[in-house]
């Protein structure tokens, strides 16, 4: 049997998108619902700066030298397939759960804004920085620095990563 690193609901599943693969909803979730707790591997950035590029879209940042993700392709399951959408539906909840951050309909992508978990270029890689999520509210580019701004403060207050909270806290 394959060790697992991730909990995925089983709500949700992997399937291909245009754009690769995702997680979509197999069936309903509420809102505060529980959707990925992550595992994997506590990096630095010199364990993170030395990562395969197929892996390095993978790690989030969880401190401001420290990343959270896998060191092989082989270890990717599909929580791993988390995409970025300006218009999530779900968010951070701590360091590595991912919870609903309103209900989602069967069917439907499961999505984070890539703004709640990075502050530093090396979790961004180029191919990333523009934005193909195709919501209304589309910023176009993604920027490790999209968190600074005060409309998506706002908007995701209680769901970015705890180091990016307390950024803010003290920026306030």
């Amino acid at each position: 049997m394959k060790h697992s690193f991730s909990w995925l609901t089983p709500k949700a599943q992997k399937s291909r998108t245009v754009h690769g693969f995702g997680i979509f909803a197999k069936q309903n979730i509420k809102k505060a619902e529980k959707i990925i707790v992550f595992g994997g591997y506590v990096m630095n950035n010199h364990q993170f700066d030395n990562l395969s590029l197929q892996l390095k879209h993978l790690p989030f940042q969880i401190d401001e030298n420290l990343y959270f993700g896998l060191y092989k392709i082989s270890e990717m399951e599909p929580a791993d397939f988390l995409n970025h959408s300006c218009d999530p539906n779900c968010g951070f909840f701590g360091e590595i759960t991912v919870v609903a951050l309103r209900n989602i309909n069967k069917g439907e992508e499961i999505c984070i804004d890539y703004a709640t978990c990075s502050d530093n270029y090396r979790s961004l890689t180029k191919d990333m920085q523009n934005c193909l999520c195709g919501a209304k509210n589309c910023r176009k580019k993604i920027s490790t620095q999209d968190w600074k701004k005060k409309s998506i403060q706002k908007k995701y207050r209680g769901f970015f990563q705890p180091f990016l909270e307390k950024k803010i806290k003290r920026k306030s």
